[in-house]
């Protein structure tokens, strides 16, 4: 335990020698004599040391090394129980997998560093850490978390900034960055209110190098609060000249910078943005895929789509060479470093961009046909919109689509069109052997015919086969419809001519034919579900229909379509009893013809129900059916129930009625009232007093019937 104390005072003592300007290499054999294989341990840590003294150099030429030095350090420090120090390597260690995109390991180290916290009196490395943890849950999406963190590392600024000599340029960093994150969260408004605040303390300490960074959040957090942008006065710091930190903020300030400028459409000073940050990348050994993604974005932009393809496909050979040597220096095999060239000179990636004409502007359009197809429903427009924009980027004399239909196993074409008229093309069944739509569908394969004459014997079919079209064509492709691993049919683009589609348009129609199968499929569905709702509802008007019906032959006689006699008696219960709790009046109407019997016997039973229907017509025209209970109580006599009414308005009603029979002039011959057919009625009224008592309303209404007819008939006596 002695030893393990004089190792580890020594080397904090050669530390702080280490940190002067000598170049001379300390010996630390010549400053204490212990046991030999402490002596040994004391000499290699030494030289481990003065190895860490130019860390910056030795990890810009060689990161393996660097790492394995590193971590022979962390093996050294924790034998001897240095602490502080562990945790500045951790955190070396961990920048150095950031800085590779190696977010796990990163994450790794900081938190070794993280659960020392409690074990050393300078904490001063916190804010640092929080930040640092912070950027990494950023990088993978974890955005609240990263807010968590940042918080922590902006309360340890603001805690501790006099007794950590915190300096002003760090103490903005986590102000920005909160801002950051909080845009990711969609909290625009609390993002405007962290950047008003960095804007504050960037003009108070004149922190230029932050004001880049500063401008893009606030005119993006300006954009998704519908705010108008600031165009303000943006800068390019000099470029730094020693191998320190500020390159990287350099660089971090200038890509900003970039954005900004793409954001608010200042492209005046843009090339030379990109030069600038494209050569200090190049010359330190840093990535260059995310500044290629800028250019494209850019040239995107101002509609160069040459140029942004040139760029995207620079970004994406750019990002296979980082992983690619950070690869080989993680495997200890490195032999090189990859050469960037500054000069942007690939003639691969030219010819490639120029035997693929605006290939960045097709993927455009291809990804803008796949949403608008997608999102029709209607069955025809989707056929019509998939024909004109395919005919847009791909040269086509015909263009057909052809569903399976699994009743009959057949491919019905939805459409089939040559130069854009309709041609008519019959069902072919899966298994017609001379079909190559059927070949298609049966393999679920591809067809790409670039010479009909030379490749019909590879499908098995006649090279005289009946096509349907003008001219038979000489380039033919099919694509199978799939989705899920369904086949819904068939995709065909022909042209008249040999060799007329490329590798370019095979690869947009099987990116389109996702899009189509799921628009077709969705369209089908959509017509299917629309055909169910319509028969769906055609059944159940059926069914409401039949159920009127029926209830009418429950409820109503069939003859005169008033309630039946059983729904009468049930609805003028109901009212009695209302009535009796309500304490309003009742009042009963029975109708009975005059001689009715005589009429039927001279007339016949045909001119008898005639005779009935009529006189219930009558009625219905006199009293209200909506409200007044009207019903057909045996052969030739009716009842009517009022509900509250008086006495005044039911003798206007039976005037009506009166008025309106006589009008019928129904002969009647046989009759000692009169010549034509005439009714007799008896009418009471009562407020009941008692439930379930009706009848005595019934027994009034019939001795005022029977006064009525005593009197002459054809006329009403009332009670």
């Amino acid at each position: 335990m002695e030893e393990k104390i004089i190792l580890r005072e020594k080397i904090k003592e050669y530390l702080q020698f280490s940190n002067s300007n000598t170049s001379d290499i300390f010996d630390i054999k010549s400053i204490i004599d212990i046991k030999n294989n402490h002596q040994k341990f004391l000499f290699e840590q030494s030289t481990y040391l003065k190895l860490i003294n130019s860390s910056f150099l030795t990890y810009t030429k060689n990161i393996d090394e660097y790492l394995n030095l590193l971590l022979d350090m962390v093996t050294l420090y924790k034998k001897v129980d240095l602490k502080d120090e562990l945790i500045g390597l951790y955190f070396e260690i961990g920048n150095i997998f950031y800085d590779i995109r190696d977010y796990v390991k990163a994450s790794e180290y900081f938190f070794k560093a993280y659960n020392y916290r409690d074990e050393v009196e300078d904490k001063s490395f916190l804010y640092i850490l929080y930040n640092n943890i912070a950027i990494l849950e950023y990088h993978i999406g974890e955005y609240e978390k990263a807010y968590y963190y940042m918080l922590l590392s902006l309360e340890e600024i603001l805690k501790h900034s006099k007794e950590y000599s915190i300096q002003n340029n760090n103490k903005i960093i986590p102000f920005l960055n909160i801002s950051q994150i909080l845009l990711k969260l969609n909290e625009y408004n609390k993002a405007l209110k962290y950047l008003k605040t960095s804007e504050v303390f960037i003009k108070l300490y004149n922190l230029t190098e932050f004001e880049n960074t500063l401008y893009y959040l606030l005119n993006k957090t300006y954009l998704k609060l519908d705010k108008k942008i600031k165009k303000q006065s943006l800068h390019l710091m000099k470029i730094p000249n020693n191998k320190s930190i500020n390159i990287i903020h350099f660089r971090v300030d200038t890509i900003n910078l970039i954005k900004n400028c793409i954001l608010t459409e200042e492209y005046s000073n843009l090339i030379t943005y990109f030069s600038k940050v494209t050569y200090l990348s190049y010359k330190n050994n840093l990535i260059l895929s995310d500044i290629y993604k800028l250019a494209s974005m850019y040239y995107s932009k101002i509609k160069d789509y040459k140029k942004a393809y040139l760029y995207t496909k620079k970004e994406i050979t750019s990002q296979k060479k980082e992983k690619k040597e950070y690869n080989k220096n993680i495997s200890n095999n490195i032999e090189k470093k990859i050469n960037f060239n500054y000069e942007f000179q690939d003639d691969d990636i030219e010819k490639e961009y120029l035997n693929s004409c605006n290939y960045t502007h097709t993927l455009s359009i291809i990804n803008n046909i796949g949403i608008e197809i997608t999102s029709i429903i209607d069955f025809d427009l989707l056929l019509e919109k998939i024909y004109l924009n395919l005919s847009k980027i791909i040269p086509v004399d015909i263009f057909g689509i052809g569903i399976i239909n699994t009743d009959d196993s057949t491919i019905n074409y939805a459409v089939f069109k040559e130069h854009n008229e309709e041609i008519k093309y019959n069902p072919r069944k899966i298994d017609d052997y001379s079909s190559l739509g059927a070949y298609c569908i049966r393999n679920k394969k591809e067809i790409i015919i670039n010479n009909w004459k030379k490749e019909h014997h590879k499908y098995g079919i006649p090279l005289n086969k009946d096509f349907v079209s003008k001219i038979v064509p000489n380039s033919i492709l099919f694509f199978p419809l799939v989705v899920r691993e369904k086949i819904l049919g068939v995709l065909t683009l022909q042209n008249y001519n040999s060799n007329a589609y490329n590798n370019e348009h095979i690869e947009i129609c099987r990116i389109l034919t996702n899009y189509i199968a799921i628009a077709l499929k969705n369209s089908i569905q959509s017509n299917a579900l629309k055909e169910e709702v319509v028969r769906r509802k055609k059944a159940e008007e059926e069914l409401r229909n039949l159920n009127d019906k029926l209830r009418d032959l429950s409820q109503k006689d069939d003859l005169t379509k008033l309630y039946n006699k059983r729904i009468f008696n049930q609805k003028f219960n109901s009212l009695w009893n209302k009535a009796a709790m309500n304490k309003e009046s009742l009042t009963l109407i029975i109708v009975d013809i005059d001689k009715f019997k005589q009429f039927n016997d001279n007339y016949g039973h045909l001119m008898g129900d005639f005779c009935i229907v009529k006189v219930a017509e009558t009625l219905k025209r006199a009293f209200n059916f909506d409200t007044d209970i009207l019903a057909r109580y045996g052969g030739d006599e009716f009842a009517i129930i009022l509900y509250n009414t008086n006495k005044d308005i039911v003798t206007k009603k039976v005037n009506h009625f009166f008025k309106e029979l006589s009008m019928l002039q129904i002969k009647h011959e046989f009759s000692t009232v009169d010549n034509i057919v005439t009714a007799t009625l008896g009418a009471a009224s009562i407020i009941p007093k008692e439930f379930n008592q009706e009848r005595k309303l019934f027994i009034l209404a019939d001795e005022a019937l029977y006064e009525a007819k005593k009197k002459g008939r054809n006329r009403i006596v009332y009670k």
